[in-house]
């Protein structure tokens, strides 16, 4: 198994990603279509990550239920290098609780203890043993997190009649009891983890009370406001961590160093951006942050759809164009002071590709520096200041 490092989205430092060969890819896939149906009638409903039918939007909705119902003290937990400490004893007890096979259990145990090749820090290949943790990048890797945890899901909710709801996904999870009722359930958790080999992460993990501070819940933003009405209710919208994200997302594609591209390409790529992230947020409280996120993301797209509705109304032989030394174009020596008409060179073709240079005029706002330029030209410029070179 191959060792990379990814650089973690939130916070400093690296994650370790184990890529396994193509061959053991195409084996685990196999094997965890045939093992997910027998374990997905163990799994607790209210874990809902690498779960056939469940996504994130069904965590958030279990949030919102739970705290209208009164769980608004939050104990928002997070498992450190969970993927990379599972016991593989342990791990392989619970597994075969189900599955008899020697042959996918003689799989699962070479997956889980495969050598691990990486590189020192002088480049050099360096190999070293597996002795803990299921390598972060395998197809079967969420499937075995998901049955190690499994016990917690059900000891959390079963054994509280009901105050307490753990909801799970993937290594992160939160439990939502009523106020001043969160201590007791923290020990619990941790004492279960010790015994088990995890931890939770200390930097990570808080309690907070939805009432008075908003929590992030993988990457919305949840917190109890007033209605117009008066009434109180969990309101759930995309973070501004996420709505920066897609900013500088659309910031990239639009910026100078993209102006040589053709326009219609570039309203493709962002509108696949635009609907991908507005596809997962959009859900519960979106309607504001939508709308703010459509006014900020467009303002620099604005100009673009103006030179795309206009480039075909333009003759292209009308362009202005700037002094250039372009060999291929020359200045019109008849002109008026300070006007720089471009004329094709001799032999050139007359086909003229605007839609860049529309796109840069308009984008980039060079039509009202380079309106000036041409006023300074025509009070300070002698007339034999632009002669052609032919």
């Amino acid at each position: 198994m191959r060792r990379a490092w990814i650089a973690k989205r939130s916070g400093g430092g690296q994650r370790p990603l184990g890529i396994p060969t193509v061959k053991d890819r195409v084996v685990q896939s196999a094997v965890y279509l045939v093992l997910m149906p027998i374990y997905e009638a163990d799994f607790h409903d209210q874990s809902h990550g690498f779960r056939p039918k469940r996504r994130a939007q069904q965590a958030m909705e279990a949030n919102r239920e739970s705290v209208r119902m009164g769980r608004v003290e939050v104990l928002d937990a997070d498992l450190s290098k969970f993927f990379d400490t599972i016991p593989h004893r342990q791990l392989m007890q619970k597994v075969v609780r189900r599955v008899s096979d020697g042959a996918i259990l003689a799989l699962i145990k070479a997956w889980l203890r495969a050598p691990i090749v990486g590189e020192d820090r002088e480049g050099r290949r360096k190999v070293t043993p597996n002795r803990q943790g299921t390598p972060q990048g395998g197809v079967i890797s969420p499937l075995l997190a998901n049955i190690y945890l499994n016990p917690l899901d059900h000891q959390i909710n079963e054994s509280s009649r009901g105050r307490h709801r753990l909801i799970r996904y993937a290594d992160g999870f939160v439990v939502l009891s009523p106020a001043g009722q969160g201590a007791p359930i923290r020990q619990e958790i941790e004492s279960w983890l010790a015994g088990r080999g995890l931890t939770l992460n200390a930097l990570k993990t808080r309690t907070v009370n939805v009432t008075q501070e908003a929590i992030r819940l993988l990457e919305f933003t949840v917190k109890v406001r007033r209605s117009q009405s008066g009434r109180s209710y969990p309101h759930v919208e995309a973070s501004g961590e996420s709505c920066r994200s897609l900013r500088g997302k659309v910031s990239r594609i639009l910026n100078h160093h993209t102006q040589w591209r053709a326009i219609g390409e570039v309203v493709r790529e962002v509108n696949a951006v635009m609907r991908g992230w507005s596809g997962y947020f959009h859900y519960g409280n979106s309607a504001g942050v939508m709308s703010r996120q459509r006014l900020l993301d467009l303002q620099p797209a604005a100009p673009l759809a103006v030179a795309q509705a206009r480039q075909p109304r333009r003759p292209p032989q009308t362009l202005p164009q700037r002094a250039t030394r372009n060999p291929l174009r020359t200045l019109d020596p008849d002109a008026p002071c300070g006007v720089d008409r471009c004329m094709k060179a001799q032999g050139q073709s007359d086909e003229w590709n605007s839609e860049s240079r529309v796109r840069e005029n308009r984008l980039h706002g060079l039509m009202r520096g380079r309106k000036r330029k041409r006023q300074r030209q025509q009070r300070a410029c002698p007339r034999n200041r632009f002669s052609p070179t032919l």
